[in-house]
């Protein structure tokens, strides 16, 4: 039996990891082919990928079967949304989106995903399972999510992703959830309604490209009062790119004298 405790952040390489790890490398792909919004619409989805799935043989290029995408139910395939989609719109039941067992949810491009559908409850959330090997949460390109928490999950984010929570505080990263940022990463995660992120257990959970976030360090955490903005801090040169460009400064202002 699944147990999924709540306790009130990727790269091609680290994908073919978890499929490495013995978990299906079966997929299903958002393609907004039903309503266009409900992630719980397997009208929504295109099978990509059947490999090593008996609920999915035979189904590339169809929908996945009935029942197969519910809330509340492990997902058995890597979900991906990509391009410039929503899923998770207004339409359609709410709940949360639980990942079976070593498999992967990769938002790209400039698609976005939002768990949080209108259905008057705050506890919406993407769910990993509470041991065994490890689910990834993935958010690359200019893509953005959008959810309540993030449980029992390794979470990631690169190049100019967003993630944004609500509703849950420091709540947010439940279970064994950590999230790594990439070196180059610039965009920027937000907390609504929430302005105790600095110096909460939070930092503890992050990464800047595998080393401990510390704030004013590779991390800035700014507040306006009512809501809570993480951020890369501005990377410092190396001594060695620092020298070059006094010196190419300094060159300059030499041609410009002549």
């Amino acid at each position: 039996m699944n147990q999924r405790q709540l306790n009130l952040p990727i790269t091609a390489t680290l994908l073919a990891g978890v499929m490495a790890s013995g978990a299906s490398a079966a997929t299903i792909t958002w393609d907004a082919g039903g309503d266009g919004l409900s992630t719980f619409a397997e009208a929504n989805w295109a099978v990509t990928d059947d490999t090593g799935s008996a609920a999915l043989n035979g189904l590339v290029g169809m929908d996945p079967p009935a029942g197969f995408v519910n809330p509340q139910t492990d997902v058995e395939a890597h979900m991906i949304v990509g391009g410039t989609g929503t899923a998770g719109g207004p339409a359609g039941a709410g709940g949360h989106v639980d990942l079976g067992s070593g498999l992967s949810l990769t938002v790209q491009d400039n698609a976005s995903f939002n768990v949080r559908i209108n259905d008057g409850s705050n506890n919406r959330g993407i769910r990993g399972i509470s041991g065994g090997p490890a689910e990834t949460f993935i958010l690359e390109d200019n893509a953005s999510a959008r959810a309540q928490f993030l449980n029992n999950l390794e979470a990631s984010l690169s190049d100019a992703a967003t993630m944004t929570f609500g509703g849950f505080g420091t709540g947010t990263f439940a279970g064994s959830t950590t999230m790594d940022l990439n070196a180059n990463w610039t965009g920027s995660i937000t907390w609504l309604n929430f302005n105790g992120v600095s110096g909460s257990n939070i930092i503890g959970k992050i990464t800047v490209g595998g080393a401990p976030a510390i704030e004013g360090d590779n991390i800035l955490v700014t507040t306006d009062g009512t809501q809570s903005v993480l951020t890369l801090t501005a990377p410092i040169p190396e001594p060695a790119s620092a020298l070059l460009m006094v010196l190419g400064a300094a060159g300059l202002a030499w041609l410009q004298r002549r």
